[in-house]
């Protein structure tokens, strides 16, 4: 009777007006966009695992990375300037935001040009120039986005953006494996790759047309650019710890096992990357209750706690049955490299708790108080992550990525007692409870990967069953104190 109730209520607020009822709608069409999106580029790995050579998805990576990293250097924070400040929606404020990224990305496509060849010859590929010039258009394709296309993540208008986003990322996907089929070479990649963006950019002019301006409003300029000093930086730290091992590892190892590398770490960050693109509804949420610092901690820790109650449980499943996994997905060169890709998945889980902790930070126009953890994560992880890879491979890579998340997290926490009053103790109960929902998967894996020869299907079948299991015992746990989210 009481989960009938509690059902009962949850339609009630998912067809709701209000505050909760439009996050719970827009974290729902998140949810199941992204959650489609991922099983498709996850199928297109599989395929073209299987019609490409590993060095294809080696150079792939390391063109993503460039692209990361060029507009690392002159990002200024200008989609969350949209949502964060309240005249955003002013077409003055859109005007001067188009101008910015405009230049932004005309400027940084000039220097990738220009740059290619010198890329390619560092890479050992002098051949990969007109490659790295055709996919790196991307940059100058997502400058050109009409700025109106954010208004729906500030306005929470999530089933807009998932039917415009994701039916470019869907097309891009069978572009991508259509063509392996006939060019069976990275040219597949690129070509999914560019026409993911260049339809993104397509549509945001078909259903959201911005029409620049030559006047600049001087008054939002200076809202816009006081934002982005604060920003200014992290995008720069961010995009050094999460790339520079691409490149490491593709010239101290080789491209082929950075490929191998890559489809691993695609894997383990599934979850990571589908929590990103729902987190799109937590900044624009948070943002609207940003005054009300009470508010905010216990939604923090709402979340937090869901967070996990249902992915520590899932981290061990992927740990325990590393092996299986990759051999099933991807094929037995893959089961040589199980230790590092579990090292990934630990680091995927904390960096779904950084995500998070910087929605907030970025809600309440602080995200310069937070990059101080940025720094100190990615100082540790350049210092470490060249020995490491050069004297333990791939796990001394995947191992300094973690160290230095760990580092962060703790200087994050730090914030959150000056910011929201939370300490240690308070933000880390929660996790006591996903552990213990984790010894349902963690105990009979042990026992099945180690004692019992089950064919690798069966084995992550097994392993499936009871993470389902563990979450059901956490979800029971959720509904009997019915927790409500903002």
């Amino acid at each position: 009777m009481e989960l009938t109730t509690l059902l009962n209520k949850f339609r009630t607020l998912f067809k709701s007006d209000s505050l909760r009822g439009r996050i719970l709608q827009g974290g729902g069409v998140l949810t199941i966009g992204s959650f489609a999106e991922n099983l498709l580029r996850f199928i297109r790995n599989i395929i073209l695992a299987r019609l490409l050579a590993p060095d294809a998805f080696g150079l792939m990576a390391t063109i993503m990375a460039i692209a990361a990293a060029a507009e690392a250097f002159a990002e200024v924070g200008l989609t969350q300037s949209i949502i964060q400040n309240k005249k955003g929606a002013d077409k003055e404020f859109l005007n001067v935001i188009w101008w910015f990224s405009t230049f932004r990305g005309t400027f940084l496509y000039i220097i990738v040009f220009f740059a290619a060849p010198f890329i390619a010859d560092f890479l050992n590929k002098p051949e990969a120039t007109l490659i790295l010039r055709i996919a790196l258009i991307v940059i100058l394709l997502r400058g050109l986005i009409s700025p109106k296309i954010y208004l729906l993540q500030k306005e929470l208008k999530f089933t807009r953006w998932v039917l415009l986003t994701q039916s470019a990322s869907i097309l891009g996907i069978v572009a991508a494996i259509t063509s392996a089929f006939y060019l069976r070479n990275v040219w597949a990649l690129v070509l999914g790759y560019v026409a993911e963006t260049f339809l993104i950019f397509l549509f945001s002019y078909i259903f959201y047309p911005h029409i620049p301006k030559l006047q600049i409003n001087l008054s939002h300029a200076k809202d816009i650019m006081s934002f982005s000093r604060k920003v200014f930086g992290l995008p720069i730290l961010m995009v050094l710890y999460s790339q520079v091992d691409n490149f490491v590892i593709g010239k101290v190892i080789s491209l082929s096992t950075l490929g191998l590398y890559y489809l691993a770490r695609s894997l383990s960050n599934m979850s990571t990357t589908i929590f990103s693109k729902i987190s799109a509804v937590f900044l624009p949420a948070f943002s609207l209750i940003q005054d009300d610092k009470v508010k905010l901690k216990k939604s923090l820790l709402q979340l937090t706690e869901i967070i996990a109650t249902l992915g520590l449980p899932f981290l061990t499943f992927l740990i325990v049955y590393a092996r299986p996994i990759l051999t099933l997905i991807y094929s037995p060169e893959l089961n040589t490299i199980a230790i590092p890709f579990s090292i990934c998945c630990i680091f995927s889980f904390l960096y779904l708790l950084s995500v998070l902790i910087m929605n907030v930070a970025f809600a309440t126009g602080n995200p310069d108080q937070f990059r101080q953890a940025s720094l100190v994560r990615t100082i540790v992880f350049l210092i470490l992550l060249y020995p490491a890879t050069k004297y333990f491979g791939l796990i001394g890579a995947a191992l300094s990525a973690l160290f230095s998340m760990c580092l962060a997290i703790i200087i994050q926490i730090r914030y959150l007692k000056i910011l929201l009053n939370i300490n240690v103790l308070e933000y880390s109960g929660f996790f006591v409870k996903g552990i213990k929902y984790s010894l349902i998967v963690l105990i009979p894996g042990i026992v099945v990967t180690t004692f019992v020869p089950l064919h690798k299907l069966s084995a992550v079948a097994l392993g499936a069953f009871f993470c389902i299991m563990a979450w059901c015992f956490g979800l029971v746990n959720l509904i009997r104190y019915k927790k409500e989210l903002i």
